[in-house]
């Protein structure tokens, strides 16, 4: 399953590295981030158990705009979109 968060934010390269720093705590894996006209989107697997902690800390962050969540996501791994703008 797939999950997208956008999110709005002062600084989006401060908030991106805000951003990683949260998913390496979660152990999220095959984290990528693309720096693109004044926003940043970062890709990463993560548990789903871990998920619901991680989208706690994003709205810590910035103001999360939207989001797109599968319905179960309990179990497995999570494919995590996360989408930053100024």
């Amino acid at each position: 399953p797939e999950v997208k968060v956008f999110m709005r934010v002062g600084d989006p390269n401060v908030a991106a590295a805000d951003v990683e720093k949260v998913l390496a705590r979660y152990h999220a894996t095959k984290v990528t981030k693309q720096p693109s006209q004044g926003r940043v989107v970062i890709r990463a697997v993560i548990s789903g158990k871990d998920w619901q902690s991680v989208f706690t800390r994003l709205e810590t962050i910035g103001v999360v705009k939207e989001k797109i969540m599968p319905a179960d996501m309990s179990e497995g791994s999570l494919n995590v979109v996360i989408e930053i703008s100024g």
